[in-house]
């Protein structure tokens, strides 16, 4: 996953104190057209991501090793990106 790879990247290069580190992330998504009886689309909630670290290192620091994983990572960048879904079926 990126953003973990991401994390444990910057943690090693500047060989900081990060023991472990997990995160948890929930997705939303409603039930669309005739599933969920609205007739409409379905839509996706933003996604979660709860970030769990084990350091000694400061809270200021800890805040860095966040702001730089997420920024590159290309998960966050893709779903912070507004994009029209198009979905195409084809029947082989």
């Amino acid at each position: 996953f990126c953003f973990m790879t991401q994390f444990g990247r910057f943690v090693s290069m500047l060989n900081l104190d990060l023991p472990d580190y997990r995160i948890v992330q929930d997705t939303h998504f409603s039930l669309g057209g005739a599933t969920g009886g609205t007739g409409k689309v379905g839509e996706a909630g933003p996604i979660e991501t709860h970030v769990y670290l084990e350091t000694s290192e400061p809270d200021q620091t800890a805040q860095e090793m966040l702001d730089i994983a997420e920024r590159t990572c290309f998960l966050h960048a893709f779903c912070q990106t507004n994009l029209k879904t198009r979905l195409k079926i084809v029947r082989l």
